[in-house]
């Protein structure tokens, strides 16, 4: 799992509008949805900083004008693991009630509404940085899994709300609402034209792949619709077969170089 991550939208040097998001996430569902906030920052000329809660040094978090905490709830209200080391030095008795008190934030958590303890994890932690001070920029997210539409019933009006809170806030201390962004982010997918040089390969020559032993030769065995056609959603179950034995553990990896048959016709 990526425990860190920079978006730079604002220039180098403009720290006004720049903020911190930090995730807490079992699975991964709540790092995605961090990075998607990280990216419509971006797109909106902010600078963030991304990271897993447990990667951030704990002593700079009372230097933060700004955080976004992301987190999940596992199980009947288990914090995530990578959450329990900040998660438990907020909790130290200690603690003096102003610690916090220059530190606007916001949170957004994931669970599911079939447990009793629902989104508990957020729900604590959006107590505990009340109680040491902290400032609440917008009111507390709870996507539910139990939703029809998913965690989307709640995110998208949540993240509306916190654009519209963070415009509001730089436009009062005399900075531009957004920025534009001097860069775009680097192309995801390169399109090759017949006949003319293979930019692809060139661009992969010298990448040392992951695994030591190469590529490995799969075919395509199924390629599945799970959801309705009118759904907006398409999930699809994707199985693949290797002439070779593949090993491989849980979280693992794999990267796929799609191949056109030789007689060129479209892939369906």
């Amino acid at each position: 799992m990526t425990e860190h991550m920079d978006y730079n939208g604002a220039s180098q040097d403009d720290e006004s509008h720049s903020f911190l998001i930090l995730f807490g996430s079992e699975t991964g569902n709540a790092q995605d949805v961090a990075e998607r906030i990280g990216l419509e920052a971006f797109k909106r000329g902010y600078k963030t900083r991304l990271m897993a809660m447990d990667a951030y040094p704990l002593d700079d978090l009372v230097d933060e004008p700004l955080v976004i905490f992301v987190c999940s709830t596992t199980g009947n209200g288990a914090e995530p693991r990578n959450m329990m080391t900040l998660w438990k030095t907020l909790l130290r008795s200690d603690l003096p009630t102003d610690l916090l008190d220059a530190t606007h934030f916001a949170v957004f958590g994931l669970g599911d509404s079939g447990y009793e303890r629902f989104n508990w994890a957020a729900k604590k932690l959006q107590r505990r940085l009340l109680s040491l001070g902290a400032l609440e920029l917008i009111a507390r997210g709870d996507a539910d899994d139990q939703d029809f539409y998913g965690i989307e019933s709640a995110f998208g009006p949540w993240i509306s709300r916190l654009f519209e809170a963070l415009s509001a806030t730089f436009a009062g201390t005399g900075q531009p609402a957004e920025i534009s962004v001097p860069t775009r982010p680097e192309p995801r997918v390169i399109m090759t034209v017949p006949g003319q040089p293979d930019i692809l390969s060139h661009q992969l020559e010298g990448l040392k792949l992951r695994s030591d032993r190469g590529r490995i030769p799969v075919t395509l065995k199924c390629n599945e619709r799970m959801t309705r056609a009118d759904w907006f959603q398409d999930v699809r179950r994707i199985e693949f077969v290797a002439d070779d034995d593949i090993s491989y553990q849980p979280g693992d990896v794999a990267v796929l170089y799609p191949e056109n048959p030789e007689d060129d016709r479209l892939i369906q």
